[in-house]
């Protein structure tokens, strides 16, 4: 029996405490009555897992977990345009210049790091709950005590009035840290969209939040003030963890980064038969027939000679300092197939029909390979 009780009470921890808190009673009665054979604890455990990434979805959607009251933080139009805008400008230049030499590495990893922490500091919705008010975002919630607020209202025009921010972001993924404006003075916000902007005061600060549904925020707020909500758990202690996680983050964005930036597995292998070349490429290997090439015209090309065949845009495919391979588009005009680990000597295999699109291959030994192509596919 001990056994038995034991099982059922690692099996109901499987579930998130929200779900445990809605339906944990009646499911753990359930489970006493059944027999614990291996479909039912298989069902179970499945369910858990089921539940878990539902619980995650909620909370990187910032619905947050299964709440007594819980807000989404939707963004407005302009916060929209301004996070697509910076994220496409942040990643303008290593994603289209890979030859921009040493700055590419150092630009794409500060980019990594302001994208995906701006995201992660993101508010993601608004919980109150259990006598607390949460700001959910995914490096740590941000959690008041209900008996600490003063005041609740919505925002107006004047509250923005002049304002500048002190620290934080100013439209990427929202608008969050500290801000200054003429009506407020000094405050913290934590919005996504300025036109349903809620101002709660805690006593010691001003905090801006932008909970979807702002009227039945405001209402909540109020009906907690009035003491309807009871306390039944200590608050989470989201903020003291918010540094380490977001060390975290910017750890895995850097090492994501550097592992693509630093990535050069070298020439690619090749294979050249009577019918076909076949190029040996991790994600963008191909097999060129041979009547697909104009043979009489194949040559090395110099770069540094003829610099119209340097690749100035990589319209698909992966690029770094010290390896490129898929589409991209040269000084010339050209759209032309690149594999190359930055020499400056190419095979050039140039298409036998106007609209084909050239080869440009790095090889060991690019003269002797060119006059290897052209006798083995000369006499077709």
């Amino acid at each position: 029996m001990k056994l038995r009780g034991l099982t059922i009470r690692l099996l109901l921890r499987m579930y998130p405490a929200a779900w445990r808190r809605e339906f944990g009673v009646e499911f753990e009665d359930l489970l006493r009555q059944w027999p614990l054979s291996v479909p039912v604890v298989v069902n179970v455990i499945t369910g858990a897992v089921g539940e878990r990434v539902v619980d995650l979805f909620r909370r990187i959607t910032g619905g947050g977990a299964m709440v007594d009251q819980a807000f989404g933080a939707r963004y407005d139009a302009l916060t929209k345009m301004v996070s697509w805008g910076v994220v496409a400008l942040l990643v303008a230049v290593p994603v289209i210049a890979p030859q921009a030499g040493w700055f590419t590495a150092p630009a794409a990893l500060a980019a990594a790091v302001v994208i995906a922490l701006s995201f992660a500091y993101s508010p993601r919705g608004y919980q109150i709950s259990g006598g607390f008010f949460r700001v959910k975002r995914l490096i740590g919630d941000v959690v008041i005590p209900l008996d600490r607020l003063r005041s609740v209202r919505e925002a107006t025009a004047a509250d923005f009035w002049g304002s500048v921010r002190l620290w934080g972001s100013g439209g990427l993924f929202g608008y969050f840290g500290w801000f200054w404006s003429k009506g407020l003075g000094r405050s913290l916000w934590y919005v996504t969209d300025r036109t349903k902007a809620v101002v709660v005061t805690d006593g010691e600060k001003i905090i801006l939040v932008s909970p979807d549904n702002h009227d039945e925020f405001v209402a909540a707020i109020r009906q907690a003030e009035a003491g309807a909500l009871a306390t039944d758990a200590p608050p989470e202690s989201g903020p003291a963890f918010s540094f380490p996680i977001g060390l975290a983050i910017a750890g895995v964005a850097l090492a994501v980064v550097a592992a693509a930036m630093l990535y050069a597995p070298g020439r690619p292998a090749v294979e050249l038969g009577q019918d076909s070349l076949v190029i040996h490429s991790r994600f963008y290997g191909m097999t060129l027939p041979a009547s697909s090439v104009d043979v009489a015209n194949v040559r090395v090309v110099d770069l540094h000679r003829e610099p119209g065949w340097k690749p100035v845009l990589r319209t698909g495919g992966f690029g770094n300092p010290f390896y490129r391979a898929g589409n991209f588009r040269t000084a010339n005009g050209r759209t032309v197939k690149l594999y190359t680990t930055g020499t400056g000597r190419l095979v050039l295999l140039p298409p036998s029909r106007e609209e084909g699109r050239p080869v440009l291959l790095d090889a060991a030994e690019p003269d002797e390979f060119a006059a290897q192509v052209r006798k083995e596919w000369g006499s077709r």
